[in-house]
């Protein structure tokens, strides 16, 4: 799945942790890898909830890991932000997805858009994915876990 999202002037970027904390919630254990060593200055960016750690049931699941990729356009005329996970990503990873780019796509004023669909300001994305985007963090595991 792939979410672009339009920036409109200068790139603005919170925090990794408001980032991690808006996808998944505050505390989470996560890996991180940045192109530049660090999120502030990176044009790549992977995520990923480090389910096991957090939850030992997850140990040996098949799905115990999805990174969530960022592309951040810096120094390129390049306007969009792509946020990408598997198709055949867990329900908890969609959502940590669609909840990433959406607080992304607010604090850079801009429209956003699954691939193949139309542009959306973040109020029609979010009544677009409803049904994933407002389950509580605690329920998208759960689900996930249940398959």
């Amino acid at each position: 799945m792939k979410i672009f999202i339009q920036v409109k002037g200068e790139l603005v970027l919170p925090t990794l942790e408001d980032l991690i904390s808006q996808m998944w919630k505050k505390s989470v254990s996560t890996s991180k890898f940045c192109d530049a060593g660090n999120f502030a200055e990176s044009t790549d960016v992977s995520l990923c909830w480090d389910k096991w750690i957090d939850d030992k049931r997850w140990k040996g699941h098949k799905k115990f890991k999805e990174y969530i990729e960022f592309s951040f356009p810096r120094n390129t005329s390049e306007d969009k932000i792509v946020v990408e996970v598997e198709d055949d990503a867990l329900l908890v990873d969609k959502r940590a997805a669609l909840k990433g780019a959406m607080y992304l796509s607010k604090l850079n004023d801009g429209f956003i858009r699954l691939e193949h669909a139309s542009w959306m300001s973040p109020k029609q994305f979010h009544e677009h994915v409803r049904e994933c985007i407002d389950l509580s963090f605690e329920d998208a595991a759960a689900q996930s876990f249940r398959g």
